[in-house]
């Protein structure tokens, strides 16, 4: 058993988009999963929801993603013990 794992903090991130790029199969398969601060929307109604991150110039903003490739049938069992945790 093989599998992925993407962790990031939901106070940071809270927004998540699974997305595919729906094309003919011979042109190739795209996926995308997307931790954010808001969804795919237009701004203005991302804005009208409060999900919109303004920064002064200059001003940062940051957050941690991590992508863990599990190859071990133990990892991915750990993982799925941590998911049904939540």
């Amino acid at each position: 058993t093989m599998g992925t794992a993407l962790q990031f903090n939901t106070n940071c991130l809270p927004c998540f988009t699974l997305w595919k790029n729906s094309v003919a199969s011979q042109d190739g398969y795209v996926t995308g999963l997307e931790p954010a601060t808001n969804f795919p929307n237009p701004r203005t109604q991302e804005a009208e929801q409060g999900r919109i991150v303004d920064l002064s110039p200059g001003e940062k903003w940051s957050a941690d993603v991590t992508v863990s490739c599990l190859t071990q049938n133990h990892e991915v069992e750990s993982v799925e013990r941590a998911i049904q945790e939540i």
